[in-house]
């Protein structure tokens, strides 16, 4: 009883007094309003459909892109001519054996900045060598797509990343009769046991 609602264009004051005809043209309102919601919800996911199925990304670049207006007069990425090189190095000296925590220290020396200028770190070399876009192909709500945009790795190069990250710390041991407390812990440095 200490509000009213007032639509200016609509004419219509909304109260406890209001009149079942008042209601049942707030009611009205209501259902065009949240029907216009629905309707501009599912042209949206259409045009995003239509995009990734053209091979166009629906969000900003990745780290190592730039987007910069394309020849038909829309944004499109490129790679970044700052940090592209960065991307191949990391999939490079990952390949080559090289830990996330010594990689992360690497690029940080070498200088590899994110998008906001920090030094990168463990949890963003860790999503880049997980993701497929440097490959060619986007993962969009677990579908995945191939993009137009230029590849910054090869397929083998980001199957061998993935060989590796998918087997590290996978090691099978011989286990012996009785529990040894530090067994797949402890290591000799001369013969590896």
């Amino acid at each position: 009883g200490k509000l009213e609602i007032h639509f200016i264009r609509e004419n219509l004051i909304i109260s406890d007094r209001s009149n079942s005809s008042e209601l049942l043209r707030w009611d009205m309102g209501v259902m065009f309003a949240r029907s216009y919601v629905l309707q501009l919800s599912e042209n949206v996911k259409r045009s995003n459909e239509q995009k990734l199925r053209s091979g166009k990304s629906t969000h900003g670049p990745k780290l190592g892109y730039i987007s910069v207006m394309g020849e038909d007069g829309k944004k499109t990425h490129v790679p970044d001519p700052d940090k592209a090189h960065f991307i191949r190095k990391i999939f490079e000296y990952y390949i080559a054996c090289t830990s996330i925590e010594l990689l992360t220290a690497r690029m940080k020396k070498e200088g590899f900045r994110g998008k906001e200028g920090k030094p990168v770190v463990m949890s963003t070399i860790h999503r880049i060598l997980k993701d497929r876009f440097y490959c060619g192909m986007m993962t969009v709500k677990g579908k995945e797509y191939p993009h137009n945009y230029e590849t910054l790795i090869s397929n083998e190069t980001f199957r061998q990343a993935m060989d590796i990250r998918m087997g590290w710390k996978k090691h099978q041991f011989q286990y012996q009769a009785k529990p040894y407390v530090f067994r797949g812990l402890v290591k000799c440095a001369l013969c590896g046991c």
